[in-house]
């Protein structure tokens, strides 16, 4: 479905979109599925299309990047300042029943909404976030100057009814009216220097499901339950793409991915990519998705229009390729103080590997990195004086160990000097 007519067929007939550039979808209550586009919003009811603006509508702007839907099933739309243009043109809009009523506009694009359990409404903008409480708003987080220097990408509510952003590198959750730094998830995917350093990755997505957090970045994607973190990427063809754009879980264990080069499925079992070869998928930079009802998995595309998978097409044409974990994979790491102040930290395998350990503080820097054993141990102990890389003492407090194996992330243990 796309502007020029090109057409796929469907049981429910053929329309044609405002835009080919879909950045948002949404299930609504009724089943609905509403696209947001850079020229406007389609409703398709799996009947007949609606398009939007329509007669009195009010939109901040057209170009509609974020959908989010409230307890009340009000539907909210933020949009996108568009390049081209100096003017106000963005803001928020929602859907009445009728028509859409615009709230305000800004000249600060949306970023991402977010709707927590009391139905207040969280929009991350280029300028900070807002907290919207029966339409009044209220600026909770400040982004300094144009928002060039940093970049809000992401917004979601968790389990506890917290929000979480996804600031450049980092992880915040709001708590107590303070925004906290997930420690955890910078100390995991902070930048590396040094030989074979690997460059520092943005927060693109999060989302929360049935105890799970899935976090997307520009480098892959992490499945965590706790302090547990599972990373996903190209590694072994779970992922097309390292850079994920959006996430949609259908179940606790099992989600969908949209990266630049296709969609893919994952659960414990299996993975199954889907891109142009085998679906109708006009162009493989996803960038939304969203699972109806009845199971049929809509696929917005940046510049391919819109795509349905609709029952078999979803488990057929496509290569289901079971996950085999990795071979290598982390025993135990247990540390043993030792006089003045030293640890023996002792790190086992299942199988011979180049073990790596790195000291890290808990303000994301690095303190000391040991040399890999050799690749054909599978026990190894490290003694770490408490000095740094120069030698000197550090102070005293609780240090991170990060283990690698034959030089991926495996595992860490919190060590207290």
């Amino acid at each position: 479905i796309d502007t020029s007519c090109r057409v796929t067929p469907f049981p429910t007939g053929n329309s044609v979109l405002p835009s080919n550039s879909i950045a948002s979808l949404l299930i609504d209550k009724a089943d609905n599925v509403w696209a947001a586009t850079s020229s406007g919003i389609a409703r398709c009811n799996d009947t007949s299309w609606t398009l939007y603006p329509a007669p009195g509508d009010s939109f901040p702007g057209n170009d509609a990047c974020c959908l989010a839907m409230d307890s009340s099933g009000i539907i909210w739309a933020g949009f996108r300042q568009p390049l081209i243009s100096s003017m106000s043109s963005t803001g928020l809009s929602y859907f009445s029943g009728q028509q859409w009523r615009m709230l305000f506009r800004s000249h600060f694009s949306q970023i991402a909404i977010a709707v927590d359990t009391t139905g207040d409404l969280w929009a991350a903008a280029e300028d900070g976030v807002y907290r919207y409480h029966e339409m009044k708003g209220e600026k909770v987080y400040v982004i300094s100057g144009t928002g060039f220097d940093t970049s809000m990408n992401a917004i979601a509510i968790d389990g506890n009814n917290i929000p979480w952003i996804g600031i450049d590198q980092c992880l915040k959750k709001y708590e107590n009216n303070v925004w906290i730094d997930d420690t955890a998830f910078s100390l995991l995917f902070q930048k590396s220097e040094g030989a074979g350093a690997r460059p520092a990755a943005e927060v693109t997505a999060i989302c929360f499901h049935d105890g799970t957090a899935w976090i997307g970045t520009s480098g892959g994607l992490f499945k965590r339950i706790g302090n547990n973190f599972t990373r996903i990427d190209t590694a072994g063809g779970l992922l097309p793409d390292p850079y994920v754009q959006c996430i949609v879980p259908d179940s606790a264990n099992s989600a969908w991915v949209g990266t630049r080069r296709g969609l893919v499925r994952l659960n414990g079992q299996y993975h199954a990519t889907y891109t142009s070869e085998n679906t109708p998928l006009c162009d493989n930079d996803i960038t939304a998705c969203a699972v109806g009802r009845s199971g049929d998995v809509w696929i917005g595309t940046r510049q391919g229009g819109l795509t349905v998978l609709r029952g078999a097409a979803i488990t057929t044409a496509i290569n289901i390729v079971p996950t085999r974990n990795r071979g290598l994979q982390l025993i135990d790491i247990s540390c043993g103080a030792m006089r003045h102040g030293a640890f023996r930290i002792s790190i086992r395998t299942n199988s011979p590997a180049a073990i790596g350990l790195s000291v890290i503080s808990l303000r994301g820097k690095l303190v000391r990195r040991f040399d890999a054993a050799p690749a054909r141990a599978q026990s190894v102990e490290f003694t770490w004086d408490g000095t740094d890389c120069y030698n000197r003492p550090v102070s005293a407090g609780v240090y991170l160990c990060i283990v690698t194996i034959n030089g991926k992330f495996t595992g860490s243990k919190i060590i207290r000097r």
